[in-house]
């Protein structure tokens, strides 16, 4: 429960992990090496979760304006996320500042990023109670 309650008040993985290593090891009863292992594991793929709900905001804007990405548009977006979804790693609101750079590089009006803001919140506080 305690990993939960960081998680949502803090709204970063990174926090959690040390309240999370612990639990793995004294709760479920993990040894150290697969406690470690789970825990980073759950963290990366957490950057995962981050990078894709970026590029289907990307595609979701791109839609409602009625624009069409070409494959070069979309794969720079894929490799920017990527890329800066390691370096956002554990950063409180990271996102938006990737989500930015994603939306400059493929050519849609930031402004946009405004209107998604708010709408997955609760969906990523979850996210980061792995």
């Amino acid at each position: 429960m305690e990993p939960l309650l960081i998680a949502f008040s803090t709204v970063s993985f990174t926090a959690t992990m040390p309240v999370t290593f612990q639990a793995l090891q004294q709760k479920i009863g993990l040894r150290e090496s697969s406690a470690s292992l789970g825990a980073l594991l759950g963290s990366n793929f957490n950057n995962d979760g981050t990078a894709l709900y970026e590029a289907m905001s990307a595609l979701f804007v791109a839609q409602v304006l009625d624009l069409h990405l070409n494959l070069t548009q979309q794969l720079i977006a894929v490799l920017t996320l990527i890329i800066a979804s390691v370096d956002a790693a554990g950063i409180l609101e990271a996102g938006l500042v990737t989500m930015m750079l994603v939306f400059t590089c493929v050519g849609l009006p930031t402004e946009y990023i405004a209107l998604l803001k708010y709408s997955g919140l609760v969906f990523r506080s979850l996210s980061y109670c792995y």
